[in-house]
């Protein structure tokens, strides 16, 4: 199964340096009477290159069995191509959103914006109010780490449609930032509809959950665990060091 335009160039990719590494050669009769092989080339056995030899012996037993799925994944290969080229002059691909410094720097400007109005009792860090104490813990948590954040940026997420992420997070390391959105009642109906409908509008948009933005959780029975936070803002900043 081919997921996209992309994955099907990743798969070719895949397909060839796999297709190099195995044998190249044909079944043949020896003396006419012997069924044998005879060896083109094989990777990593430069000994065998260009012999012949009977079909019985283990290394001929195994060589047939490479040759099968060299078969089989040069099969692959044509149609991999062949979705390649039925798609590429249609192709419609979203650039992912390059959330580099001068990004961070137009969340600044727009910072806190959200005009929702805050709870009374809004918890408060750094100069900043908060929506509630898992807000605030997950501000602390990135300040923690060294990193710059903006808190409810107004950004338009596809046109005419705002939204508020909770944190645009400033990464020097790999030289770009990423939105962390908390989802914090997910007990109730609405609000877990609404949170649903805001991660389809994120990838529609081509921002990809692991790679542009993290998201968090908690319930009346499932308490916020920073430690999870943590493990998906390293494990989004280990993908985006991944060379492209």
């Amino acid at each position: 199964m081919i997921l996209s335009y992309e994955h099907a160039e990743l798969k070719r990719e895949y397909l060839i340096k796999e297709i190099d590494k195995l044998p190249v050669g044909h079944e043949i009769m020896l003396r006419q009477k012997y069924p044998g092989v005879y060896i083109t080339n094989w990777p990593g056995h430069p000994e065998l290159k260009q012999k012949r030899m009977t079909a019985n012996k283990p290394e001929a037993k195994r060589f047939l069995e490479l040759c099968e799925r060299r078969k089989a994944l040069t099969e692959e290969l044509a149609a991999v191509d062949g979705y390649i080229k039925y798609h590429s002059s249609a192709r419609k691909v979203k650039d992912p959103i390059w959330m580099d410094r001068k990004f961070f720097d137009a969340c600044i400007k727009y910072g806190d914006g959200n005009p929702r109005p805050k709870p009374d009792y809004a918890p408060e860090f750094d100069g900043v109010k908060f929506r509630s104490k898992s807000e605030a813990n997950i501000a602390q948590l990135i300040s923690g780490l060294g990193y710059e954040y903006v808190y409810e940026t107004e950004f338009e997420l596809i046109e005419g449609v705002i939204e508020y992420p909770d944190f645009t997070v400033w990464v020097p390391e790999i030289g770009r930032s990423f939105f962390l959105e908390h989802f914090g009642r997910l007990d109730k109906p609405d609000y877990k509809a609404d949170a649903g409908w805001k991660i389809n509008h994120y990838v529609d948009f081509g921002i990809i959950p692991g790679r542009d933005i993290v998201f968090s959780y908690e319930s009346d029975k499932i308490p916020l665990d920073l430690d999870i936070v943590k493990q998906q803002i390293n494990a989004l900043i280990m993908a985006n060091t991944l060379k492209k």
